[in-house]
């Protein structure tokens, strides 16, 4: 793994604050790396390689679903409001009967996405905490009845030039 290091002149204290001298560079888009710094999780670690990837969208989100008896599977998220419960109506039906018909909710708002439980029955819960809604982060815990989901930001293969 790599560690960015910024050069002197670009260290707060000196002439200025480090966001201020991303302000002033043309490659760099400061609102873009401000609102991924926030996205990302305060215990994650990635590569710088990663780091750029995700900057130029190359990464996706995703809940990665992990039912009891089933394979793992994943379901993209697009911006779209996703409804998640045990009715078929829900765009993520889970069919457990300890999942409310219509349990939660996940939404895109304010450039983040939002897990909002539904007044459901046996709660929703991210990283072990019952919420009532909350903003994901990278690789959060999620659990629903007995079904547990991660959100993730997946990378994206792109196509070889």
């Amino acid at each position: 793994m790599k560690t960015i290091r910024l050069r002197k002149k670009w260290r707060a204290g000196r002439g200025g604050t480090v966001r201020e001298k991303l302000r002033q560079s043309p490659l760099v888009d400061t609102e873009t790396v401000m609102r991924s710094m926030r996205e990302l999780s305060t215990t994650s670690r990635i590569s710088t390689e990663d780091m750029f990837d995700w900057l130029s969208g190359a990464n996706a989100p995703v809940l990665e679903i992990f039912s009891p008896g089933e394979e793992p599977k994943l379901f993209p998220l697009s911006g779209e409001e996703v409804t998640i419960g045990r009715d078929q109506s829900n765009r993520l039906p889970i069919p457990f009967p300890n999942v409310s018909r219509r349990h939660a909710r996940v939404i895109f708002q304010d450039e983040e996405y939002r897990l909002e439980d539904l007044d459901s029955t046996n709660g929703t819960f991210v990283n072990g905490i019952r919420i009532k809604r909350c903003v994901l982060r990278n690789n959060d815990q999620i659990r629903i009845g007995s079904v547990r989901m991660v959100f993730a930001y997946q990378r994206i293969a792109r196509a070889e030039k």
